[in-house]
């Protein structure tokens, strides 16, 4: 005969969630993928106000998966849990938000005058937007591409390093210049 004793009178802590509860946490997961997704692509909503909404259902999502999937708090031992979350949270910020400082202190740079100048000096740019340079101290020949009633003449142009484009538009409309196949 087996001398093992049952506690009849004590119900065990649930650690795991119910399945209304993991259905109500599939379904509010769903709910905050989507509205974000869908601001984004009716352009609802754009700018800061669009970054401060994604940010905002991100954190949504992130304490439904919390509480609705890893049942955090509901364990043993449910500070240990909370303070091990906490300190992940944290390190995911960290590397988040350096990594929009870089990408921020990236593009800031990559968009200074500097990077113009040098590009300019690297293909043989003698102007940008009037104003000179430095390279290509002896010009080659003059190009003139004419736009009239939409048509573009001559089609195509072969330039050489250091020869100048001059473009004459006879429209009122504001064109985009594109170079290379497209």
């Amino acid at each position: 005969m087996s001398k093992a004793t049952h506690d009849i009178g004590t119900k065990p802590k649930r650690e795991h969630g119910t399945t209304q509860s993991y259905i109500i946490g599939f379904l509010l997961s769903l709910g905050f993928t989507a509205i974000p997704y869908l601001l984004v692509v009716n352009k609802a909503v754009s700018g800061t106000m669009l970054l401060a909404t994604i940010l905002g259902f991100a954190i949504l999502q992130m304490l439904v998966q919390v509480l609705f999937f890893l049942h955090l708090g509901r364990g043993p031992k449910p500070l240990y849990n909370v303070s091990f979350f906490v300190f992940t949270v944290g390190t995911i910020l960290v590397v988040v938000g350096g990594s929009i400082f870089i990408m921020n202190n990236l593009h800031y740079n990559m968009t200074a005058a500097e990077v113009t100048t040098k590009l300019a000096q690297d293909e043989g740019i003698s102007q940008v937007g009037g104003e000179k340079t430095g390279a290509c101290q002896g010009v080659g020949a003059n190009h003139k591409v004419t736009i009239s009633g939409g048509k573009v003449s001559p089609l195509h142009t072969q330039a050489s390093l250091c020869d100048t484009l001059t473009f004459i538009n006879n429209d009122n409309t504001a064109r985009d210049i594109a170079f290379g196949p497209h």
